[in-house]
């Protein structure tokens, strides 16, 4: 029985989780193996697409095969050097585009975005399981190093070591070293460097702390029940992104429904995104909608979803040519959401194989991975754990393609490049009913005001959070709460 409680990807014991949890687990790796597309052969149509059968069964463990593949790199909207195939800018844009169609027939009434320079970074297989925290520091720091009205940030977070996923954990450590949260440096054993651990918001919190970065923690408990806590995070994030004064120190006061009341009811501010936390995961968020119903929803880039390949590949196109990366291959599933819409005609089958540990790699991963030889995939003999596995994701994968919406197939024949931008927001909703799965949240954000004092820094070595409850929200004005 203790097998069971194995991972049979990554070997990592599983005994502490909850069941959803350890479906989030297997489905992470699922979403990695979906993610990655070998380099289309000669003569063959990319459109040919066809299932794969799976046996992880190489004989290179897998932790020494993902050590050798860890791509640790970071990019931002102003460098020159073209972006890395997991960094996907100009999102921004199109989404306010995807969101004007929707205002145009009269689907959403308002909707306000982060800084357009925000750029999306998605999970490789070297940090899968255990990098959510890490990258949503980084898409924040895609921001924080283009925006103008702090421009002293920019050497506090240029500053060696610059920002990547390692250097983060740096950055911990180094506040760790000189007196910043102690209770946390317990928890995660005195050690971060190196290691695959799980962040959080307050691990964040300190290292922006420690270079200055006047960052705040919101802790949302305490509330009657899931649906009011949901309603709660909500209401923050638009009295955020509506604040009085966009969340800067600087310039005349300028309201943002003012604004809105003037021009376009889709707005693209000078704002930060912010670091959504629950138990076990994290999302960045870049905005809300609110819908002709009432109702407003969150939007999201989530390290946990797959961006949809003509979404991103759009999105690419005015920083270099489209990426091999996210070119359309022969091993390709066709789907049918609109998430993942189809982009060719279906195709007749082709010969089976079975996948092996190195397809699960990105081609920037394999490359990193050149002159490594995996064994021959040898099919188990018993039902093992591996086999249980992946009998798991297989359900988990008809049950998504069950609850996808299908998407009109005829407004999409011979687009292979362009999604529909009225349905382009979808990639990134979160509704009040996806929220209120969760009881508690926590909140990061950086009110982009003056950087930190050494007094300032040194009040900061105990992590303070405040707390926000339905009556503290209650007429609450996030001028208030920024002060």
């Amino acid at each position: 029985m203790a097998d069971e409680l194995i991972c049979g990807f990554c070997s990592e014991d599983l005994e502490t989780l909850t069941l959803p949890q350890r479906e989030d687990h297997y489905e992470t790796h699922f979403l990695a193996s979906n993610n990655t597309n070998p380099s289309p052969r000669t003569g063959k149509a990319l459109g040919q697409k066809y299932k794969k059968k799976f046996h992880p069964s190489p004989r290179e463990p897998w932790k020494m095969l993902v050590k050798k593949i860890e791509n640790d790199v970071f990019w931002y909207s102003s460098l020159s050097v073209l972006p890395p195939p997991h960094f996907t800018p100009g999102l921004i844009p199109i989404l306010k585009r995807s969101l004007s169609a929707l205002c145009t027939e009269g689907k959403v009434t308002q909707a306000v975005l982060c800084h357009e320079k925000v750029v999306h970074i998605g999970k490789e297989l070297w940090d899968a399981t255990w990098g959510c925290g890490y990258l949503n520091f980084l898409m924040l720091c895609t921001g924080l190093l283009e925006q103008q009205a702090q421009p002293l940030y920019f050497p506090l977070l240029d500053t060696s070591p610059t920002p990547s996923v390692r250097s983060l954990q740096s950055w911990i450590q180094h506040a760790w070293d000189d007196g910043y949260d102690q209770i946390g440096r317990t928890q995660l054993q005195n050690k971060i460097i190196g290691t695959n651990k799980w962040i959080g918001t307050a691990e964040i919190y300190i290292a922006f702390s420690h270079r200055g970065i006047p960052a705040q923690l919101l802790d949302f408990n305490g509330f009657r029940d899931k649906e009011s806590c949901a309603a709660a995070v909500i209401q923050w994030t638009v009295d955020y992104f509506t604040s009085e004064k966009l969340g800067t120190d600087k310039g005349p006061s300028t309201s943002i429904n003012n604004v809105l009341g003037k021009t376009s009811p889709i707005l693209v501010s000078q704002l930060m995104p912010v670091i959504l936390q629950h138990r076990g995961h994290s999302r960045l968020i870049i905005g809300y909608q609110r819908n002709a119903d009432g109702k407003t929803d969150l939007l999201t880039f989530d390290t946990g979803r797959l961006l949809p390949r003509a979404l991103k590949n759009l999105a690419r196109a005015p920083y270099g040519s489209i990426n091999q990366d996210d070119a359309p291959s022969e091993h390709d599933e066709p789907t049918t959401s609109m998430a993942e819409q189809p982009l060719h005609d279906e195709q007749p089958r082709v010969t089976r194989r079975p996948i092996t540990l190195m397809d699960l790699l990105t081609p920037s991963e394999r490359e990193l991975a050149h002159g490594h030889t995996l064994g021959a995939d040898r099919p188990p003999n018993r039902r093992s754990t591996k086999s249980k596995v992946m009998s798991h994701l297989k359900f988990m994968k008809r049950r998504d393609k069950g609850k996808s919406p299908v998407s009109d197939t005829s407004t999409n024949l011979g687009r292979k490049t362009e999604p529909d931008f009225r349905q382009a927001q979808r990639a990134f909703k979160l509704t009040q009913q996806q929220l209120a799965l969760n009881a508690e949240y926590q909140i990061l954000y950086v009110p982009l005001r003056a950087p930190l004092t050494e007094e300032e820094k040194s009040n900061r070595k105990v992590v303070k959070c405040e707390r926000v409850t339905s009556e503290s929200l209650s007429g609450m004005r996030i001028q208030s709460r920024l002060q």
